[in-house]
């Protein structure tokens, strides 16, 4: 994922929501994309969660 910023993340987290959702709702919960959009928010969200607990451990 590389070195992004946390706002970056957040907004990537948002957009990828937006697509899972959409894409769950049309082609199924268990489509391959939806799948797919849902590992992807997973990566990203795992990210943050990180990025707060090096915050938190730094304090």
């Amino acid at each position: 994922m590389g070195t992004k910023t946390s706002s970056h993340i957040a907004v990537e987290v948002e957009k990828l929501r937006t697509i899972m959702i959409y894409t769950g709702l049309t082609k199924g919960l268990d489509h391959p994309e939806t799948l797919m959009y849902s590992q992807k928010l997973d990566e990203y969200l795992n990210c943050l969660l990180a990025e707060n607990n090096d915050k938190e451990k730094r304090e």
